[in-house]
């Protein structure tokens, strides 16, 4: 999503005459940054370097891994938001790769470990539910944007001339200029360019990607059939969809879709 927002405001500035520059850049934290990172801010504002990338942009644009309730100001007012859904499950496998393959801060722990730590809250940022959960708030407003990442790998095209449309970009961007540039987004050829992508902040195991399969599903060989019920249950626990479902009384009917996104692993 950083690769895709960076390269359309790009293309947006330079077919509007304000920017010469090409479509390619040397890293994705570049021009988007983590918000969080102390290094990225002096005092108030955000260090020089960062500021210059934003002017080359037109926008300021953030990564980050905050909850909802972790946000200055506790809601979207300005801002544009766009919050990336995927398979529970499937985030539980990444996420302990991610962590097991790097020399700062290394899960040390076994895969079926990691489960029960990570279902029990005890990394950054809480639980799965608990994340979502501190969005569901903000979904029916106007300037967020809700995306999974099952709908992007199913209908690429579809998901970017949406952001396009939520951007505001599609002013004098269309959808032959999305057609053209949809090649560049894909995983295999993000993939081949991977030191664009492989976050700088971390030193990694022998010779582990952060681009490392990108495919739907692969949890199915690597948990069990008593972790996925356990996972379940746990969301029954805490009346997780009801939850939801209260959430949707104070929003708009597009808000559907976020329920949309949450269960879409319950049927795999």
């Amino acid at each position: 999503m950083q690769h895709i927002i960076i390269s359309l405001l790009l293309l947006h500035r330079k077919k509007n005459g304000k920017n010469s520059s090409h479509l390619s850049y040397d890293h994705v934290s570049d021009f988007a940054p983590f918000f969080e990172i102390d290094p990225h801010w002096n005092e108030s504002e955000m260090i020089p370097q960062i500021q210059d990338r934003h002017k080359q942009l037109g926008r300021r644009v953030f990564n980050t891994h905050l909850r909802g309730d972790m946000l200055p100001g506790g809601a979207p007012k300005k801002s544009k938001f766009v919050y990336i859904t995927r398979s529970p499950l499937d985030v539980c496998v990444s996420f302990y790769h991610h962590l097991s393959h790097q020399i700062e801060g290394c899960y040390e722990g076994s895969l079926n470990e990691f489960f029960d730590d990570w279902i029990d809250g005890k990394f950054p940022f809480g639980t799965w539910p608990d994340h979502l959960l501190s969005y569901a708030s903000l979904v029916g407003n106007k300037e967020m944007m809700l995306f999974s990442y099952e709908e992007m790998i199913g209908d690429l095209e579809e998901s970017v001339d949406r952001l396009v449309h939520f951007l505001e970009l599609d002013d004098c961007l269309t959808k032959e200029d999305v057609k053209g540039i949809l090649p560049l987004f894909s995983f295999d050829c993000m993939k081949k360019d991977l030191n664009k992508f492989q976050p700088k902040s971390i030193t990694w195991k022998g010779n582990f990607t952060f681009l490392r399969k990108g495919i739907i599903g692969d949890e199915k060989d690597t948990l069990s059939n008593e972790q996925r019920l356990q996972f379940k249950a746990n969301l029954d626990r805490l009346h997780f969809f009801e939850k939801i479902a209260l959430q949707f009384e104070k929003t708009e009917q597009t808000s559907k879709q976020y329920i949309k996104c949450v269960e879409q692993f319950m049927n795999s």
